[in-house]
Formats: C-alpha cells, structure tokens, sequence
C-alpha cells in the first residue's frame, strides 16, 4: 500500500507541476521522480490503519490529480491561462482605435521600436507584439478566424524558418560556419539564388534565419537602403499578395493548417550598410521594403 501512496504521491506532483509546455518551435517534457518513505508497522491495527490512509491518500490524490489535469485542458498555448493573441493595433496615435496601419519605425508615447510596441500592447490590455512564433500558435489554435482582411501585418520573427524557395533541402548542420555572412551561413543549402541560408540542427533542413534586416532594425528604420520588413496578411483577402506561404508549424514545415501567407525573407542579415535581402514583395522567399508601407501589428496575451 505504500507503494500506491508514492505512486498517487507522484502522480499528483506531475500533473500539479505541469506535463511541459509546447511552443510552435519546440516541445518540452517536464519529469521528476517521487520517493516516498517507510518504516516498520506494529502489529494487524497499525497495518490495517496505514492501508486505510494510505487509500485515503490515493483516492485525494486522484481526485486532485483529476483537477490539475482538468485545469490544465482548458488552457491554451502550452499553459496559458488566456487565448495567446489579444489585439489588433492599427492605429499607432491612439491604439484603441481602428485605423490603416502605421509604418515600420514605430514610435508612441516618447518610446521606439520594440518598447512603442510592448507600449501599445499595453494600452489595449495586451502583453507584448506578437512574435511568428505566437501567430503561428495562435493561428493553429483557430484564434485569427477574425483577423481583419482588408488590413496587412508587420512579421516579427525571431525564429528559423523552412527555406520556402528550395523547400525541404538536406543538410549537415556540422558545415554551418560561424564566420560567414551572416554567421552559420551553410554553403550546402546554396541554390535556387539562395546564399544565406543556415542548417537546422534538429531537422537537418536548410532554413531562412531571422534577422533586424527582415525587422526594419527592430522597427526603428523606415528607409529601403539597408534592412526590409518580413509581413503577413491572411489567406480570405480579396486579393492577396503573390509569394505568400502558409505554415502549418512554427519551422513552416507544413502548407496545410494554417490561414495565414507569410512573406519571409531570405536573408535578414543587417549590419547597417548593405542591403541583403530580397525587396520584391510578390515573390517567394522575398519580403519587401519598409518604406512605403503601412501595416497593422498583432499583441498577445503573457505566457
């Protein structure tokens, strides 16, 4: 019986700390071992009362572990306790409000870039901008359906993504160099004009890396001489871009699942002199510029 104690013990213990978390990139499992201890019994009462409490316990524990397991389902994005997106911000004067979108260097309430953005956020009840990684959860989890389509949406990635040029191309990621440019630039993904991409180490597939080139520099830039603006827009706009790929998960491994024509592009590198990705916004593997643009942002939920 003591036995089923540490079991019920451990049971319970795992599903109170969590059963891991999933982001669209990775999958993590969380485990720990549970030891319970024993001792000597005197004589047929004291064995009767220890397998008493010790079912006792285990039926507690069941019956905990039962309201763990169901607090944790009616979670969304690996744990959250809210939907991970939260709101469109098309406005940047005034972040309430509906509006055209804004171009790529932020700026609101004396703050720029990245900060503007997590401020804005903040006004509508968010959290943060949404990276890829987030939309890509978020679009999965069937919370875009109502995603404004007349409205296009500034990228940030911060995360590889599938070559959606060469698709899905072999690799060695043992050949990635760190001091080519851009670093881990592996010359065995060249091909199809492509000459930036990196290995993935975990699927062995040549990969677009992300970059401050396909960021506008952290959405401070809102020139076209040396960085571009990665974009999205969904896939029910009345006429959307040529070059758009749907991603199905978070290393856009897969065209099906997803409502969403990603614009990625291929070389993101920046170093505040030369352009190196690619400007044409209708082609795959291409972004387009940062000046000129005017884009809505996405805002979520903290997870």
């Amino acid at each position: 019986m003591k036995w089923v104690l540490g079991a019920a013990l451990a049971g319970a213990w795992l599903v109170a700390c969590g059963s891991g978390s999933k982001n669209s990139a990775t999958t993590s499992t969380t485990s720990g071992d549970a030891t319970a201890g024993s001792g000597g019994t005197t004589g047929s009462s004291s064995s009767k009362a220890s397998s008493s409490s010790a079912a006792t316990a285990s039926s507690t524990n069941a019956s905990a572990s039962s309201s763990s397991a169901s607090a944790s389902s009616s979670s969304t994005g690996g744990g959250c306790q809210k939907p991970i997106f939260a709101k469109v911000v098309s406005n940047m004067a005034n972040p309430m409000m509906m509006g055209t979108g804004f171009g790529p260097a932020w700026s609101y309430n004396a703050m720029s870039g990245l900060q503007a953005a997590k401020a804005m956020c903040a006004a509508v009840g968010a959290d943060h901008l949404c990276t890829y990684q987030d939309i890509v959860a978020a679009d999965l989890n069937g919370e875009l359906a109502s995603l404004p389509t007349n409205l296009t949406y500034w990228l940030h990635r911060t995360s590889a993504v599938m070559d959606d040029v060469q698709g899905s191309k072999a690799c060695d990621p043992t050949k990635n160099d760190p001091m080519a440019t851009p670093p881990g630039h592996n010359p065995g993904c060249d091909g199809g004009g492509i000459t930036a991409d990196t290995c993935d180490a975990g699927a062995k597939i040549c990969v677009f890396k992300p970059g401050a080139g396909g960021r506008c520099n952290e959405w401070t830039y809102q020139t076209n001489h040396v960085s571009n603006g990665e974009w999205f827009q969904p896939a029910a706009a009345a006429n959307p871009n040529p070059g758009g790929v749907k991603c199905g998960d978070a290393l856009c491994t897969k065209a099906t699942g997803g409502s969403l024509l990603y614009h990625f592009d291929r070389n993101p590198n920046y170093d505040g002199t030369t352009l190196y990705g690619c400007k044409a916004n209708n082609m795959t593997g291409c972004s387009g510029g940062c000046a000129g643009e005017t884009r809505a942002i996405l805002c979520c939920h903290p997870c």
